[in-house]
């Protein structure tokens, strides 16, 4: 079953109403980023996700119901009284989603456009993300139009972004042979231009007739935060290339 079917819609266009039904879908799946594949695993190197860091702060004396875990056995052998360190957790690092509306996504074998379901799946990573009361940042790039709105986990700011994602998948192309514009890299470099170093970053595309130096962009942004790739595909599309970590058909 194709968990992003519902709600029913003609699949050719969706409603911010449409969007919220994707609200009680995000409960039930796992946060965004977290135990990803391109997640470090045990024993390789410490994650960039900010949420669960902790910043040292300072050492006091031990006190009854204290974390032994915390206890500094150097400062407390020093002393001769036991010693915790302080901790304070990381500010959490903004989330980016980047939605490609290029002319090969309002194209449909079945079903649903790929824009269609690149929205329903944006919605719920959306809803996932401001559930947690994280910042959304919000970038859409559709023929000669570029959309950012800076991170913010607002409730205004949230339903707007919903709003932004559901006018975009809508199809105003003359026709499905519609040149593609070079927006794609315009809006990686804008997206580098405003991402936090350790930032998330979730791409949702087809990834059809991305070039070299588009790649070469994500790589780019990958070394600066944690980037998560979604590949939209139509049942009846060959993939030649593997650029996503996961693929949504």
């Amino acid at each position: 079953m194709n968990v992003f079917s519902e709600p029913s819609n003609d699949g050719i266009s969706l409603s911010v109403n449409d969007l919220l039904h994707y609200q009680s879908l995000a409960k039930q799946l796992q946060f965004p980023l977290q135990n990803s594949p391109s997640s470090p695993q045990h024993g390789d190197k410490q994650t960039r996700l900010k949420g669960k860091g902790m910043t040292f702060t300072d050492l006091r004396q031990y006190e009854k119901g204290d974390d032994i875990r915390l206890i500094d056995w150097r400062v407390t052998a020093r002393l001769g009284r036991p010693h915790t360190r302080q901790y304070n957790e990381d500010k959490s690092q903004p989330f980016f989603l980047y939605l490609d509306y290029a002319p090969s996504m309002f194209f449909a074998s079945k079903r649903q456009l790929k824009s269609v379901l690149a929205t329903k799946l944006a919605a719920t990573l959306m809803w996932q993300i401001h559930l947690h009361n994280e910042p959304i940042g919000l970038l859409t790039s559709k023929l000669d139009k570029i959309d950012f709105q800076q991170p913010s986990n607002s409730q205004r700011h949230f339903h707007k972004c919903l709003s932004t994602i559901a006018n975009a998948c809508e199809s105003n192309y003359d026709n499905q042979t519609a040149h593609r514009e070079t927006k794609i890299t315009n809006g990686l470099h804008l997206l580098s231009k405003n991402i936090q170093s350790g930032s998330n970053i979730i791409l949702i595309s087809d990834f059809i007739d991305w070039s070299e130096s588009e790649v070469e962009l994500c790589h780019q942004l990958d070394g600066r935060g944690q980037l998560l790739l979604y590949q939209i595909t139509d049942p009846i599309e060959s993939s030649n290339r593997d650029y996503s970590k996961h693929n949504i058909s």
